[in-house]
């Protein structure tokens, strides 16, 4: 028997902007999230030089990259959508080390790409205020 994971083909849907009225850009290197931005019709971002899907991802570059999106186009999108994997396959392959130092590597980005956010609100009386909402698709324990 073969499995192939995240085989199949794009389906109709509404676009997230039509169905929610939110407008949203996606960071995220794995092809099966990607293509849930396109079915969705988010705007997919994908000029992050070493984004990958793994432990070694310019994490802090996507994070960046972010915070660059929502400044320079503030009154183009109401979310971004940062895809972080390698958390997830910490817990996969069962080690707690890694799945400690790739949150602490998150922490790390988010912290510089909140920082970049909030200096950039300090000084542009238009801007508004922002939610940071981390979440994830399933729990990955290591036991």
């Amino acid at each position: 028997m073969i499995t192939l994971r995240g085989a199949g083909q794009r389906v109709e849907a509404t676009p997230f902007v039509d169905k929610h009225g939110l407008r949203a850009f996606m960071i995220a290197p794995t092809a099966i999230i990607r293509g849930v931005g396109l079915t969705f019709d988010m705007h997919l971002i994908d000029d992050v030089e070493g984004m990958t899907g793994y432990y070694n991802s310019n994490l802090r570059g996507k994070c960046l990259r972010a915070a660059k999106e929502f400044i320079e186009n503030k009154n183009s999108y109401d979310f971004g959508f940062v895809h972080v994997k390698a958390v997830d396959d910490a817990g996969h392959d069962k080690s707690r080390p890694i799945k400690v130092e790739q949150l602490e590597k998150v922490d790390r980005a988010l912290s510089e790409m909140v920082a970049q956010i909030g200096e950039h609100i300090k000084s542009d009386a238009e801007s508004c205020d922002f939610i940071l909402c981390i979440t994830g698709d399933h729990t990955t324990p290591v036991k």
